[in-house]
């Protein structure tokens, strides 16, 4: 391992025990994701569609959250943020 992908696996450490103190739990604000995975849960929202929370952290610590209607456009989304260079400007999105 490199030494920013050990920081970036205490940083991961870290904030789960952050949450885990907080009784909080995964998808309230705070990526539980492990650097070098993908993270996703599905939800219905108020208005009754069926969503999917979608996080990935890169090994290096850099996180992309995504929110979308299908697990499948959240992972083209991460890919094209990859591809893109992983600008934080993207690093967040609604996928269509």
């Amino acid at each position: 391992m490199t030494e920013r992908e050990i920081e970036a696996l205490s940083d991961w450490k870290r904030d789960v025990e952050y949450a885990e103190n907080r009784g909080l739990e995964p998808g309230h604000s705070i990526s539980v994701c492990k650097p070098g995975n993908e993270w996703y849960e599905y939800y219905t929202d108020p208005y009754g569609n069926e969503m999917v929370q979608y996080d990935f952290r890169k090994t290096t610590g850099e996180l992309f959250a995504c929110i979308s209607m299908s697990l499948e456009a959240c992972r083209k989304a991460r890919d094209l943020w990859l591809e893109a260079g992983c600008p934080s400007s993207l690093n967040q999105l609604f996928a269509r």
